[in-house]
């Protein structure tokens, strides 16, 4: 299948932090939320919010729900508000392990952003047992004080052996920089502050 990746990288770098909820809404969130937004036309394909876990996929307009390339996920899970997001991504890792072969797996940050403890892992599958197919993906999780947070990017690419995945390290680049835009805040803590609005 052929990847989507160059359309990716013009996308996503317009793609900076506008304040949306896991779920998009025009109500505007106070307290803590996550700074995140999908790039610009991307469709929704799914969406859950019961109030305890927020779930949203997004995938590049031209691709289809049962067909596509490269989809980027958005969680908030407040039963695991708790739990450590090194936890979290290399539970992601284990899952990975299971079902591929030729696994990869690189800690591209673990510390703090706006001081919530984060992690962001890159994880390379050769070949997917289900799929069939090889994938890239990029992991963030984040602590929040509320909600846990996670964020996956995911492409589908064909099968390769180690170190031979037709994804190169300029698009690895671009998906590092469009994960770092990716924060939480809380606007009634000083220690989250949030972003100051863009000007109109």
């Amino acid at each position: 299948m052929r990847t989507h990746l160059p359309l990716l990288i013009v996308l996503a770098l317009t793609a900076t932090g506008c304040a949306v909820s896991p779920t998009p809404s025009d109500d505007v969130v106070i307290g803590e939320k996550l700074i995140a937004q999908p790039p610009t036309d991307w469709q929704n394909i799914y969406s859950l919010n019961n109030g305890t876990t927020r779930l949203t996929d997004f995938i590049p307009p031209e691709e289809t729900k049962n067909n596509w390339s490269t989809k980027i996920s958005f969680e908030s899970h407040k039963s695991l508000a708790d739990v450590d997001p090194i936890t979290i991504v290399m539970g992601d890792l284990d899952h990975t392990s299971d079902t591929c072969e030729a696994v990869q797996s690189f800690n591209l940050f673990s510390g703090v952003e706006n001081n919530y403890p984060t992690s962001v892992r890159l994880t390379f599958c050769g070949k997917n047992a289900h799929s069939q197919q090889g994938e890239v993906s990029m992991t963030k999780s984040i602590q929040g004080n509320e909600y846990l947070y996670i964020i996956k990017m995911l492409t589908r690419v064909e099968p390769f052996v180690t170190e031979q995945s037709s994804i190169t390290k300029q698009q690895i680049a671009v998906w590092s920089q469009y994960f770092s835009d990716i924060s939480v805040c809380d606007d009634t803590s000083q220690e989250h502050a949030c972003p100051a609005p863009a000007e109109p």
